[in-house]
């Protein structure tokens, strides 16, 4: 038990490089079941596991399949190891029960709505998996024992997993998607608009931008608690933030200018200024413009790229995605075919199914994707249609019961947050990482996307532990 206590995350990610060395069925399952039946012996090593592994299951999966089901698996295990605690401390069960209710009366709506679609029982499942297996964590962290050490300990981790996806998406950009990818990444047809933007092991480059935000804001955290190793972070927080910049995701900016508002607002924490305005300028020099000319460079050497200058020149920078984000020619094509198409279509739908909605799987989630819908034939809607958009897809699939019953959800976690503010620093920082994830479900999936709701329900956990409360792990 001492060596799992210790070495279980290094053991397990030594396991999962093997199943990637040696990748078949058995070789997966059985990696598998040795990591999940070490780490629910361990929950803490479990959830430092869990931040190593989703933010790279796209690339762990796409090599070997069978690995699929091992994040899924550990939570539901740590999950119901954790069962007992709440059973002895009933009171537990208080914390958090308004938005924990909205959340489950939400899925109740869409699940029930869906049957009543014609939505098939696996579509259903699929799409209540999404929402709900990271929501786990949330009881699984409050039950537990945390101490400094232990944030300390999930704050390198993630950092250092932001490092080397930092160092994986310079490489993709520099040798054009011709190194440490798959091979089926590396032929994968991209848009001109977007060869530009790294996508990293994740696979996803508005996903990847999710993660550097989470990932950069704790490297600020991380320098006023460990005061012997600020160059490190600070060279850490520059390559994060360059690395952010390059995937060129608009929707993320926006989120995370909105959460820094927020924060700013709420905390009144002004020395934070000074690390965020260095990592900025310094990341523009020292990352950003190196790396962008050393990609020219490749790229104008590049026989297969060569042909692409014309569009290369009139596609352009970060500069002009920015500028091109609200002008008339993007929102014409989005109105067409892209975001405003998917918002307009959706309200169609909306106003003839205004009560529960059309249900899971119906309108532009993971489960139609992966089953298609049965209203797409009747609406004369693309099959591959995903709505990168959380609140039409709410309205669309749960109608005004599902509106209010999320509204629940969103409007309790930012009071059971606000109650805590003064026994634990680290609300004030979700409340405003919340208004963030709120503005960036105006452009994605938000509360479908592993990497947000991963780190956003394990700090709610976190929060709402009595423990942490009780001995002030957190406290300024």
């Amino acid at each position: 038990m001492e060596f799992i206590r210790k070495y279980g995350l290094i053991v397990s990610v030594a396991l999962l490089i093997f199943s990637l060395l040696f990748p078949g069925t058995v070789v997966g399952l059985a990696v598998t079941l040795l990591i999940v039946g070490m780490l629910v012996l361990n929950p803490k090593q479990g959830i430092l596991f869990l931040i190593v592994y989703f933010p790279v299951r796209p690339f762990l999966i796409e090599v070997n399949d069978s690995i699929k089901f091992v994040g899924d698996l550990l939570i539901i295990l740590l999950f119901i190891k954790c069962l007992p605690y709440y059973f002895k401390n009933k009171g537990e069960w208080k914390q958090g029960i308004v938005f924990i209710a909205g959340f489950l009366a939400f899925c109740a709506i869409g699940a029930a709505s869906a049957l009543l679609t014609g939505v098939s029982i696996g579509a259903i499942v699929f799409q209540l998996r999404a929402f709900l297996i990271t929501f786990l964590l949330i009881f699984v962290v409050r039950s537990l024992d945390i101490t400094k050490k232990d944030v300390i300990s999930f704050l390198w981790v993630t950092i250092l997993m932001a490092v080397l996806l930092s160092v994986h998406g310079i490489i993709e950009k520099v040798s054009l998607r011709t190194m440490f990818l798959p091979k089926s990444w590396e032929n994968m047809h991209l848009a001109e608009t977007n060869r530009m933007r790294i996508y990293g092991l994740i696979g996803n480059p508005n996903v990847l931008a999710t993660y550097l935000s989470i990932a950069f804001i704790f490297t600020l955290y991380l320098k006023r608690i460990v005061q012997n190793k600020q160059v490190l972070i600070t060279a850490f927080s520059v390559l994060i933030f360059g690395a952010f910049i390059l995937t060129y995701s608009r929707g993320t900016i926006i989120a995370l200018g909105v959460g820094l508002v927020v924060y700013l607002f709420l905390s009144r924490d002004w020395k934070i200024f000074k690390p965020l305005l260095l990592s900025l300028v310094l990341s523009l020099p020292l990352v950003y413009y190196p790396v962008v000319q050393l990609t020219t460079y490749m790229e104008n050497h590049s026989e297969k790229h060569q042909s692409d200058k014309e569009l290369r020149e009139k596609n352009g920078d970060f500069s002009q995605r920015m500028n091109e984000a609200f002008n008339k020619d993007t929102i014409k094509k989005s109105t067409a075919w892209g975001r405003l198409y998917v918002v307009n279509r959706g309200f169609e739908i909306f106003k003839e199914h205004p009560v529960i909605g059309t249900g899971f799987g119906t309108y532009g989630d993971s489960a139609s994707l992966a089953y298609s819908s049965p209203i797409y034939e009747r609406y004369k809607i693309p099959e591959n249609l995903y709505s990168d958009n959380q609140f039409i897809q709410v309205i669309v699939q749960t109608g005004a019961m599902g509106v209010v019953t999320f509204a629940v959800f969103i409007l309790g976690m930012v009071g059971s947050l606000w109650k805590r503010r003064k026994e634990n620093a680290a609300a004030i920082a979700l409340i405003a990482i919340l208004a963030g994830g709120f503005a960036a479900g105006m452009f994605y999936n938000i509360f479908e996307d592993k990497t947000f709701t991963l780190y956003y329900y394990i700090l709610i956990g976190f929060v709402l532990n009595s423990m942490v409360a009780r001995n002030g792990t957190m406290k300024r």
